[in-house]
């Protein structure tokens, strides 16, 4: 269980309102992230915070969970896990705990609540070291691809963007004119199934060209078509095709 490989540092955390905090370099932690920048810290090291209350659940289910490292200040939203044994890696846990669903563990309150006993005992499967430590450098590695791909798409996106712009910026010798007058407009053939008082029913055929409806074919229907035609015009409750 994740109790058995950590050692839990809540008890070192302390909340600070906002009116309460000094502006400063280290980071303030909260359950979902960042929350501010203070003038102390109260853990140096690296960690793993771990929602406690709050945003504590993704939606596929895995907790919320942040790799940390340095001198930070951790308030009481957030528990705070250090490595315990050197039976696991700590960069494995991070990688693991966010395959696992802990909604079992989190309390139904209107404020979903992932407390210590609970975080505790979430299980996780502890390979040998050195497996631990291969997943971890290939996990990293195409962490690594991942964010040299969303940059090198980020920066296409503003390319795009520039040239979108300046291309379709209309220039002195434009001229205006309407969709209209420089294309033609055609929506395809319609169906449109009629029935007399006493038969027979048929089938029109027209075409909508340059907002005008040109009768293009009639036909004959039997009923049964009829029916089938008049669910795909317009479907009615109960209808089944």
């Amino acid at each position: 269980m994740l109790g058995q490989l950590v050692s839990n540092l809540d008890s070192q955390r302390r909340p600070v309102t906002r009116s309460d905090r000094r502006a400063g370099e280290f980071p303030y932690y909260g359950a979902n992230g960042i929350q501010d920048y203070v003038d102390g810290y109260l853990f140096d090291g690296t960690f793993l915070l771990v929602g406690e209350d709050g945003s504590v659940v993704q939606r596929d289910g895995s907790p919320v969970v942040h790799w940390v490292s340095g001198k930070i200040w951790v308030n009481n939203h957030a528990h705070v896990l250090a490595a315990r044994t050197e039976a696991v890696e700590l960069r494995y846990l991070y990688f693991y705990l966010q395959t696992v669903d802990v909604t079992p563990y989190v309390s139904s309150s209107s404020r979903p609540k992932l407390n210590q006993a609970n975080l505790n005992r979430i299980p996780v499967a502890v390979p040998p070291i050195e497996v631990q430590r291969e997943i971890v450098r290939v996990l990293e590695a195409f962490q690594a691809l991942e964010a040299e791909l969303e940059a090198e798409l980020e920066a296409r996106r503003r390319q795009y963007a520039f040239y979108w712009r300046a291309l379709l910026a209309p220039g002195d010798d434009w001229r205006s004119t309407t969709l209209g007058k420089i294309a033609e407009v055609f929506d395809g053939p319609h169906a449109t199934p009629k029935k007399t008082d006493s038969g027979p029913w048929y089938l029109s055929i027209s075409s909508l060209t340059n907002g005008r409806f040109d009768l293009a074919e009639s036909a004959h229907i039997g009923e049964d078509q009829y029916d089938i035609w008049i669910r795909r015009v317009a479907p009615r409750v109960g209808d089944t095709m």
